[in-house]
């Protein structure tokens, strides 16, 4: 009997309006770069991201890259970087434990910024981006990019996410506009004969406020790696500090999540939920 409810309550979350709204998103297009979805669940992340996974080849996706998790913090799970289609934001899907439910949309105290979702468009970040008299580059300009990009501090992310980071941020300045970098950015890591699936400028919360970053999805290897700026005016681009930022690992996200008293779903479960979403 609690199987069978447990299976009805996460048919009921996809027939919802909060996850009927964010598909209605997510089909805007590449115009929308990147969405989160914020949840309260006793379910445990690795069973649902089954579910999802299984959601979207059902109804006629291929997902661009293998699902992977974050953690922020004791039972708050991230299901990150989930991208239906080519033509469609990547997103992440937000958990926080709650033993009480069995995934309803998260109450404000667990969200962002109080809202269940949110996503970043063009047009938000064209407008984010126009609050800093950013430049283009000239070709002396576009040199001392690439330089960076050849860099030590640069190339620090390739060998942190390749073993085994799931997150990290490379933290820059510079006064050069973002959509320029994150072009010449794709140039130098594709001269390595690496794949970049996917890359867009848009924000991350830090501490209250939007925070400007370049996020590079790569499909071989399959990483993402993501430069994190600061507007200055006084400098073409440099880094802004000597190490990563948040670096998160495997094991990281294992011990957040370990010891918490999950409902897991067997492949039974998986696979009625799925015949019925």
């Amino acid at each position: 009997m609690l199987k069978s409810l447990i299976i009805k309550q996460v048919v009921n979350f996809f027939e919802g309006e909060q996850w009927k709204t964010f598909m209605t998103v997510l089909q805007k297009g590449i115009e929308v770069r990147h969405a989160h979805l914020y949840t309260e669940s006793i379910l445990h992340p690795y069973d649902f991201a089954k579910v999802l996974e299984g959601y979207y080849l059902k109804h006629g996706y291929t997902l661009q890259r293998k699902i992977t998790f974050l953690s922020h913090g004791r039972g708050a799970a991230n299901i990150y970087y989930i991208h239906p289609r080519h033509d469609m934001a990547h997103f992440e899907v937000f958990m926080k434990y709650n033993p009480d439910v069995v995934i309803v949309p998260a109450g404000a105290n667990n969200t962002r910024v109080g809202n269940n979702m949110e996503f970043w468009d063009d047009n938000f970040m064209e407008n984010y981006h126009a609050q800093f008299p950013f430049r283009r580059p000239n070709q002396e300009d576009e040199d001392r990019i690439i330089a960076f990009f050849e860099s030590d501090h640069w190339k620090q992310s390739y060998d942190f996410m390749t073993v085994n980071g799931v997150h990290s941020h490379v933290p820059v300045e510079t006064s050069i506009h973002p959509e320029s970098l994150l072009e010449i950015g794709k140039k130098v890591i594709e001269e390595r004969r690496w794949k970049v699936d996917k890359a867009v400028a848009v924000v991350y919360s830090l501490k209250g406020y939007d925070q400007g970053k370049i996020t590079y999805l790569l499909k071989q290897p399959e990483i993402v790696l993501e430069l994190d700026w600061e507007f200055n005016p006084n400098t073409v681009i440099r880094p802004r500090g000597n190490t990563l930022m948040y670096t998160m690992t495997t094991d990281t996200v294992r011990k957040d999540l370990e010891g918490l008293a999950y409902y897991r779903l067997d492949d039974r479960d998986i696979k009625d939920i799925i015949s019925m979403i």
